[in-house]
C-alpha cells in the first residue's frame, strides 16, 4: 500500500494507520521490536504517547484466522492529533 493517511476522527478519537515496511526489510522481526520483552516496549510506546497501539494485519496473530486481510500495520487510536503524532513516531523509530 502506498504512504501513509492522516489520523481519521471516529466517534470522538482519532485513529491513524502505519504500515509497517515488512517487504523492504523481510529478515526484520518488526513484531518482536514493537511489542519488546515480555510486552514492555509496547506498554511503554503507549504509556508516552497517550495512544492506544495495536498491531494489525498479516502476521500479527499466531491464528491466521484471526488476521486482518492486510499487511502488517499499527493502529493507532488517541483523542489528540498530538497523541497520534508522538506513537507514530516512535512507532516510526522502532
Amino acid at each position: 500500500p502506498p504512504g501513509i493517511g492522516g489520523a481519521a476522527p471516529t466517534g470522538g478519537s482519532l485513529v491513524k494507520k502505519v504500515y509497517v515496511p515488512v517487504r523492504e526489510n523481510p529478515d526484520v522481526n518488526f513484531i518482536g521490536l514493537l511489542i519488546g520483552p515480555g510486552g514492555q516496549t509496547h506498554r511503554d510506546m503507549q504509556q508516552q504517547s497517550g495512544a492506544k497501539i495495536t498491531i494489525r494485519g498479516r502476521g500479527s496473530s499466531k491464528d491466521p484466522s484471526q488476521e486482518e486481510d492486510d499487511d502488517l500495520h499499527v493502529h493507532i487510536t488517541a483523542n489528540t492529533d498530538e497523541q497520534i503524532d508522538k506513537a507514530e513516531e516512535m512507532v516510526k523509530n522502532i
